[in-house]
């Protein structure tokens, strides 16, 4: 079992990182056009749910998706949306 929280702990922590220079290249690059890509908000809302899990589960919530919508954009920008939105 610690190994499971170790390895979403890894997971979650990569995420971040990924997320964070992200984030930093697309500041610097000034081309909004440059990361655009074909997203599943499913795929977003499940890896939200994973890093969050803790807190969903000490809050007693639930996150329901019942359609997989498609999205065109950043990921990693998407991403800090939504989970900004979960998160708060």
């Amino acid at each position: 079992r610690a190994q499971q929280f170790l390895n979403k702990i890894g997971t979650s922590a990569n995420r971040m990182h990924e997320m964070v220079d992200g984030v930093l290249r697309y500041s610097s690059l000034g081309n909004v056009s440059e990361g655009i890509e074909v997203i599943s908000l499913t795929s977003i809302v499940d890896n939200i749910s994973s890093d969050l899990e803790l807190i969903i589960a000490q809050k007693d919530a639930h996150i329901r998706v019942t359609h997989d919508v498609t999205l065109y954009g950043s990921y990693l920008l998407v991403y800090q949306l939504f989970y900004n939105l979960v998160n708060n």
